[in-house]
């Protein structure tokens, strides 16, 4: 498959997961769901990126090391990021206070 079809369907796959979780991110306000569906949408999108990558030509020691820059950053999302129980809205977990609704955190 040659690289500008890739992009292409890399492009177009990366815009419709953006718009979908946008819309569930941005719209759902069920925290517990959210927390449950969060570390999978990293996982998807890590994949999705990797196999772009990957159809991309990048070999060896290089798509190692994509791939170990992924993990890291969908581990420290998954770390770094939660849910507030009132709102639903994306809260750094170290925030004491909501910053969309003012909910203090537990």
């Amino acid at each position: 498959m040659d690289h500008q079809r890739v992009f292409y369907i890399f492009f177009g796959a990366w815009v419709v997961l953006g718009a979908a979780s946008y819309l569930f991110f941005t719209r759902y306000r069920n925290a517990a769901v959210k927390t449950a569906v969060w570390p999978f949408y990293l996982a998807g999108i890590g994949l999705v990126f990797l196999a772009f990558i990957f159809l991309q030509g990048v070999r060896g020691t290089m798509l190692y090391i994509a791939a170990a820059a992924t993990g890291v950053i969908m581990c420290l999302n998954y770390a770094f990021n939660g849910f507030c129980e009132r709102c639903g809205a994306m809260v750094p977990k170290r925030s004491a206070v909501c910053p969309k609704c003012g909910e203090k955190r537990k």
